[in-house]
This record gives structure tokens, sequence and C-alpha cells, in this order.
């Protein structure tokens, strides 16, 4: 099975577009999972993953990429069964967002009350509560005057 990964890698690159660092590290996780797996049941290899306290994120990365390759395999008709197809995924914590408390809020604005631009930014933040990506992409047209929204 591991010698069609070098075909797999440029199918990922130039059919799928895939970042060089993306296919890497499908590759190793690949590489990964035939050393750890031989002989081995595919649920050996899973705990495995977690004995080793690879995040959730870490473990369906790696799923994924197992089950991409297995499902390349039989796209070419190399292999009949993608043993991967029917694996669960990891579930993921979803982590509580940090925020400011509204005293924290106010030290800033009086450190910065000096700057205009920075007021803007703090207040806008805060009294929209919009993340800072959302703030950087904020567009004028986002903008509705009228209804006093953003």
């Amino acid at each position: 099975m591991i010698r069609y990964l070098e075909i797999y890698r440029d199918y990922l690159i130039v059919t799928k577009g895939y970042s060089l660092k993306t296919v890497e590290a499908y590759i190793r996780d690949i590489k990964q999972y035939f050393q750890i797996s031989k002989g081995k049941s595919i649920n050996d290899y899973l705990d495995y993953l977690n004995i080793n306290n690879y995040t959730a994120s870490s473990q369906n990365r790696k799923i994924s990429a197992i089950n991409g390759y297995y499902s390349y395999l039989m796209q070419l008709n190399y292999i009949n069964f993608n043993p991967f197809s029917q694996i669960d995924r990891a579930k993921q914590v979803k982590k509580i967002p940090e925020y400011l408390t509204y005293n924290e809020i106010v030290k800033i604005l009086e450190y910065i009350k000096g700057n205009k631009l920075n007021v803007a930014i703090i207040e806008v933040l805060y009294g929209c509560g919009l993340r800072v990506s959302e703030l950087v992409n904020l567009k004028v047209s986002d903008i509705h005057y009228q209804e006093g929204l953003i």
C-alpha cells in the first residue's frame, strides 16, 4: 500500500491544490499509520493515538489523511474497500473564548485615552462584541448608519 504514496502526494499537490505543508503532514500521518499498524487492527492504531495524547484535531487530521489515501486507491482500482470510510472522528472540545472584563476595558481606555484611533478600536471591539479578525475585515459597507448597526 505504501508504494503508491508518491503518486498520491502528486495528486494532492497538483489536482487537489493542497499546500506543501499540508501534503507533508498527510504523508507523514499515512506513513506513521503503516509503521504502527503492522499486523494490528485499526482500533489498535486509534488506541495508540489516544494513549499518546494526540489532540482530537490531530487524530481527525490523521484519520482524514488515511481515509483520503484509501479513497484515492479505490478510485484507481488498487483496492476494493476503504477500511477508514466508517471510522468516527474524535470529538473536539470547544474552547470558550477568552474575553476582557469591564474593569480591564476601563484600564485599557485610560491607558490609551490620548490616542483617538486606539480608543475607537477598543470601543468598537468591546461595544459590538467583535473579534479582532472581524474588526480587521470590517468594511464601510458593513456599517448601517441609519439603523446604528455594524
